[in-house]
């Protein structure tokens, strides 16, 4: 079904999650553009838990890092996290506000966003997609609850 027919809280789809993660910017993390593919990373340094600077070993506490210009801290790094989208959901090049999967769960992989704590810096960025089956539990994903509005 659609997600916005929900009452009370729920997964965000992959679009909400892409643009609450943006927090209004369009560079590759909302801190700025990556400056490398692996290792450190500047720009990620303040802003998300990730390889080179989570020490090996993770999650973290929610908000030790800095937020988004929304004000939501840990949308890159420290935990990948679910989406209401399967993954591979098909897309359209024309222009779409806020696309919803048809039907929650028609894939037998859920989409994560993000990235975290044991990741490289390519894969704490914004546009960052990956998968599990829902009943694949790791110490690096977890969830952000989203309401839709009356």
């Amino acid at each position: 079904g659609d997600p916005h027919d929900c009452e009370g809280w729920r997964l965000p789809t992959v679009a909400e999650w892409e643009y609450l993660a943006r927090g209004g910017t369009t560079t590759g993390t909302w801190a700025g553009d990556l400056d490398t593919c692996t290792g450190t990373s500047s720009v990620l340094q303040d802003v998300a838990w990730y390889v080179g600077n989570s020490g090996g070993s993770g999650p973290y506490v929610v908000a030790a890092l800095q937020a988004n210009p929304w004000g939501l801290y840990d949308v890159l790094g420290n935990l990948l996290e679910w989406c209401w989208d399967p993954l591979g959901t098909p897309t359209s090049d024309a222009p779409v506000t806020n696309p919803v999967a048809s039907g929650n769960g028609g894939g037998a992989l859920q989409t994560c966003r993000g990235g975290a704590w044991p990741m490289e810096p390519w894969a704490n960025r914004a546009a960052y997609r990956s998968a599990a089956t829902r009943f694949q539990v790791a110490p690096f994903r977890g969830f952000r609850w989203v309401r839709t509005l009356p």
